[in-house]
This record gives structure tokens, sequence and C-alpha cells, in this order.
């Protein structure tokens, strides 16, 4: 809520076939992928570390202005 500045957040956590499904959405102001590569932040290169730490899959779509889902499945 804080850095998306978004009005809601959808967060869904689900246990299926062995594996765990983490969508996180929120209707905030978005950002590219690129700038967030290029900055030192350690907030979302920490959650790709450890989602391939458990051998999992990290999806993320987003735009400026458009919001931003994240998709983490996990085996089990």
């Amino acid at each position: 809520l804080k850095h998306a500045e978004a009005e809601s957040v959808l967060i869904q956590l689900l246990q299926r076939d062995g594996s765990l499904f983490l969508t996180v959405e929120d209707d905030g102001k978005g950002f590219t992928l690129e700038a967030a590569r290029q900055q030192s932040s350690l907030g979302m290169s920490s959650v790709a570390s450890r989602v391939d730490y458990l051998n999992g899959t990290l999806e993320i779509d987003t735009a400026p202005g458009q919001g931003t889902s994240v998709n983490i499945h996990i085996p089990l």
C-alpha cells in the first residue's frame, strides 16, 4: 500500500496439487520492471531470491498507471 499508493490489494494463497500459489494484486501506480531492476532496493530482489531458493517461479505484471500483479508458485 505504501509504495504502490494503492486503494485496494487482493491477496490469495492456495495449496493445490502439491504446490503453493500466492497472488498479490493492487490497483496502485505500477512501475516498469526495468526501473525496478536498476534500483538498489532489496524489496523485489529479496522476494525473487527467496522464490528461487524454494525452486519456485515468480511472475510480475505491471506498468505505470496500471497497478501490479505478482504471482508466485512454490512446489511442495
